[in-house]
């Protein structure tokens, strides 16, 4: 019986283990795994409100801002900006440069020439 409740112990430890193992960047889903490629489908006509991106952040939070890239494959600086879903923006954005960011899109604006802003306010950080 010693030995049966031991290897019973045993298996559950095991077992516990492998399900608390971190997820990956690669685990992470979203509708678009970069912004690049949602960026990409905007302006070949799709509607980004409601649907999901995966974002690096290009740098720590400041203001909100999580991502500013200079990008040459789609012809404009783009940016990702987190806002606080209380109207005093008090919400502490915890984004650190590297963090991987699922984040929900509010709006997207791309109507300033050599712009395209992503507005979000849920999130997800991994």
């Amino acid at each position: 019986m010693k030995k049966f409740v031991v290897l019973l112990l045993s298996l559950i430890i095991v077992l516990t283990m492998v399900a608390c193992g971190s997820s990956t960047d690669s685990d992470v889903a979203a509708d678009y795994g970069s912004v690049q490629n949602a960026v990409n489908a905007a302006q070949n006509g799709e509607k980004l409100e409601g649907k999901t991106v995966k974002v690096v952040a290009s740098q720590d939070s400041a203001a909100g801002m999580i991502y500013n890239v200079s990008d040459a494959s789609v012809g404009a600086n783009v940016y990702v900006l987190l806002m606080s879903k209380e109207s005093n923006g008090s919400e502490a954005i915890d984004v650190k440069e590297g963090d991987t960011v699922v984040i929900t899109v509010d709006s997207y604006d791309d109507k300033q020439t050599n712009y395209i802003y992503f507005y979000a306010t849920e999130y997800k950080v991994y």
